[in-house]
């Protein structure tokens, strides 16, 4: 447009220049044809810039509606200035990150062979450590080891959320097995806290609630609320209570509905001021200033990013020292469902 509009000044000057040769040097000359003239020249002007300033517009808002979007617009925009530098540089952008990514994919398959083989001497180091005759140290070699079990198996799930192609295995689960599954997972830590589990309706064994979802990262969801209500459980008497609510969807015809599954303790609680950044990542908040717990800010990132991934939605709501209630949206299957 810049050019346009110089092209315009120019065009200008050479017409006003011409209109001064000919009041001052030619002097038998007939005004009203330099007038006549210089309103034709003005007039082009004025339609040449009239014209490229639309075209400036329109283009200006067709950049405007594409910026939004996550892939790259140049290749949509046609030909423009410098549109050959603009592609180089892209192409020379996206190796740079393959190869970044290519690295990313290589360190994660690396970690997941490394915790496959961590996990083999540390469950020989579980079964090895029941034989020790020393009751205290035993206890405190089976808490550490825990500790590092169930680091390493998060670890595991963290790399293979990452990875490009989500494994995912959506069929109809029990949803009493899940809970099941994850309780036991942390039950060591549970039972050394002499936490009360409270199951509620919905959850029981005998309900025998259907839902869809991956039963495995469904687990490891719920893992993640288990030993964040373990980890920040402050209370002589702690307790975990697990219960559902159904939320029935607009039309009756419909083969699932959607059901809420809550997870509340009583612990520490969250302040007003953590609670809309507790799902981001590496977001320790007052744990980090207080050194009072040792967290990455990571459980929870990874908890929303799977819950993401399964198509369910993660919400929260706490008081600062009395519960933290978590809850999941899950898909509900029909009772008669054959499977």
């Amino acid at each position: 447009m810049k050019q346009h509009i110089t092209r315009a000044i120019a065009a200008t000057l050479i017409c006003a220049a011409y209109s001064l040769y000919f009041i001052f040097l030619v002097k038998s000359a007939d005004l009203k044809y330099l007038i006549y003239i210089d309103f034709l020249i003005m007039l082009c002007v004025a339609a040449d810039l009239a014209y490229h300033a639309l075209r400036y517009l329109k283009r200006k808002s067709e950049i405007k509606s594409l910026l939004p979007t996550d892939d790259i617009i140049f290749t949509e925009l046609g030909e423009f200035e410098n549109r050959d530098i603009t592609a180089h540089d892209v192409s020379v952008l996206q190796q740079r990150l393959q190869r970044q990514y290519d690295d990313s994919l290589e360190l994660q398959d690396y970690v997941a062979k490394w915790c496959h083989e961590l996990k083999l001497p540390l469950s020989a180091s579980l079964i090895m450590n029941e034989k020790q005759k020393d009751i205290q140290l035993r206890a405190s070699m089976r808490e550490q080891l825990e500790c590092m079990k169930r680091q390493t198996d998060m670890l595991l799930q963290g790399c293979r959320l990452q990875s490009p192609i989500l494994d995912l295995d959506i069929k109809v689960t029990r949803l009493s097995e899940c809970i099941k599954t994850s309780i036991k997972n942390n039950q060591f830590f549970l039972i050394q806290k002499n936490f009360t589990i409270d199951i509620g309706a919905g959850v029981k064994s005998d309900d025998d609630t259907l839902i869809y979802t991956d039963a495995g990262w469904l687990v490891y969801i719920l893992d993640q609320f288990i030993s964040n209500a373990v980890k920040y459980s402050d209370k002589p008497e702690p307790y975990i209570k697990i219960w559902t609510e159904n939320m029935g969807k607009n039309s009756d015809s419909v083969a699932c509905r959607e059901i809420i599954l809550y997870i509340e303790d009583n612990g520490e609680g969250i302040s007003d001021s953590d609670m809309r950044h507790i799902f981001e990542k590496g977001y320790t908040g007052a744990n980090r200033r207080n050194a009072k717990y040792k967290s990455t800010g990571m459980g929870l990132y990874m908890a929303a990013k799977t819950a993401n991934a399964l198509d369910s939605e993660i919400g929260v709501e706490s008081v600062k020292g009395e519960y933290t209630r978590f809850s999941i949206r899950l898909e509900k299957c029909s009772e008669n469902i054959i499977y």
